[in-house]
């Protein structure tokens, strides 16, 4: 059994410049105050909020040089649709009074502006984690305040599909019962012939009621002309790959990395990422501790990829809890 860890850069944005905050300012000023005024609920997001927050043990017994500043958080994401309790062979089923939380293991490395996120099929997401944060940030013009998580791309990535000559096929794999229908970025219309055929398919599998769909661009055995990589390149930069609606986006081509015909998921498979063998049901804090032991035992990697970004000095401003209740 085992847990997914994706790596993300990190960044505090002010006025869509990024500045040299450190994330963990940021999460022990939201953690200092109660539970009631972390708590948010977010449109398309959900009822969401960070239940703990924790620094590393300077004082670890395996000798790591632990950064005094990581922060091993756990956001919780309340279901909406409670199940229910009950006992193996018998007629029991009763409600659960309590809400129904599902748990995701976040760790913060702000020396490398660098997030580990757990993958969780029914916790928070990357998206729904950045949203969080970045609600308890002032809005307003001239002063605006946004968090952005950036995937870090692993040694086979959009980068390197992006300086393919030669892209053999493109593959998504579409989730039609969720209710994120955004395929692009900011939900803009992408003009090409490829993102018409896109939006057309997935309107005509919703026309007679199907739940999934795979659409495949392709050369075929016969065909003389080969798919114009630029176009679907552009087409692939276009997406919203956050969007839900994409459970996988499969791309084969021929790497200039490897010179070889390479497969890779751009959404699951080109972000940075580490396995940890923990069982399925292991906490969060076990989760956490060993997302710091492997990232130090595997060099810390993406610690060098914030290098590609120009930060700027400024302090952080005051928040925003529930309700518009400013810190007291």
């Amino acid at each position: 059994m085992s847990k997914t860890i994706y790596y993300y850069n990190c960044f505090i944005k002010h006025n869509n410049n990024y500045t040299d905050i450190k994330m963990h300012d940021l999460i022990d000023k939201i953690y200092k105050v109660d539970a009631r005024r972390r708590f948010k609920s977010i449109k398309k997001v959900g009822n969401i909020c960070m239940i703990s927050s924790e620094a590393p043990d300077t004082n670890n017994s395996n000798g790591q040089p632990h950064d005094y500043r990581i922060r091993k958080t756990v956001i919780a994401k309340y279901r909406s649709n409670k199940p229910y309790l009950g006992n193996r062979g018998t007629d029991r089923i009763e409600e659960i009074i309590d809400d129904v939380l599902e748990a995701t293991s976040v760790v913060f490395f702000p020396n490398s502006y660098l997030v580990a996120i757990e993958y969780s099929n029914s916790g928070a997401r990357k998206k729904a984690i950045e949203i969080y944060l970045d609600s308890f940030l002032p809005s307003k013009e001239n002063d605006n305040w946004t968090v952005e998580f950036i995937p870090v791309e692993s040694r086979l990535g959009f980068s390197d599909v992006q300086d393919s000559q030669s892209i053999r096929a493109i593959e998504f794999k579409l989730d039609l019962t969720t209710a994120d229908r955004t395929v692009f970025k900011n939900n803009t219309h992408f003009d090409s012939i490829t993102g018409d055929l896109l939006k057309d398919a997935i309107n005509s599998h919703n026309d007679f009621g199907a739940n999934t769909a795979t659409i495949i661009f392709g050369n075929g055995h016969f065909r003389k002309d080969v798919i114009d990589a630029k176009s679907l390149i552009e087409l692939i930069a276009a997406l919203n790959w956050e969007s839900s609606i994409f459970d996988s986006i499969k791309v084969r081509y021929v790497s200039p990395t490897t010179h070889d015909i390479e497969k890779i998921d751009l959404k699951n498979d080109g972000v940075l990422k580490s396995i940890l063998d923990v069982d399925d049901n292991a906490s969060w804090r076990l989760i956490s501790d060993q997302t710091v032991e492997e990232y130090y035992a595997e060099a810390q990697p993406g610690n060098s990829a914030h290098h590609n970004y120009e930060k700027f000095a400024i302090e952080l401003p005051e928040l925003v809890y529930n309700n518009d209740i400013q810190e007291e």
